[in-house]
């Protein structure tokens, strides 16, 4: 499964709302500010990050399985993890860069109903994102990482 996740364009200027990547020596502006997941990203003049990237923006999928998507392609950057819990590796594509990334599976699951006529769409990472940050569990309830959110047809 490939689902679309961000876009990423180097940048050499400075940009509001950056985090620091410590290990990375990068600056993100992260994609979750964006309604299309456009990431901006800039680099110290050390960074262990391959010309390629430096120069070329990237497209980001996320992947159920890192390690299977990474079989015979030509890896550009090793599996590594920016933050907690993600992974990301990226591969070169008909000469541009791509990005995968896998996180633990969402504890937050939506399932649809369709009327006849209506389209279903798979809820995009992002929209997931969302909800998870929108649930606020009840001070007193028990741990709450397995609640499911079912969304149906209204």
């Amino acid at each position: 499964m490939h689902r679309y996740h961000d876009i990423g364009i180097p940048t050499s200027q400075p940009r509001p709302g950056e985090r620091h990547i410590e290990h990375l020596k990068t600056f993100i502006v992260g994609h979750e500010n964006s309604e299309y997941g456009v990431e901006w990203m800039r680099f110290e003049a050390d960074a262990p990050i391959p010309e390629l990237v430096r120069q070329v923006p990237h497209v980001a999928f996320e992947v159920s399985d890192l390690a299977s998507e990474l079989v015979g392609r030509e890896i550009l950057i090793a599996p590594n993890s920016p933050s907690d819990g993600v992974r990301v590796a990226f591969i070169v594509e008909n000469g541009a860069p791509l990005s995968f990334l896998s996180s633990p599976t969402p504890t937050i699951r939506i399932g649809v109903k369709a009327r006849p006529g209506v389209q279903i769409v798979q809820p995009t990472p992002r929209i997931l994102r969302t909800l998870k940050r929108l649930r606020q569990p009840h001070p007193t309830s028990p741990d709450s990482s397995g609640l499911e959110c079912m969304v149906d047809d209204y």
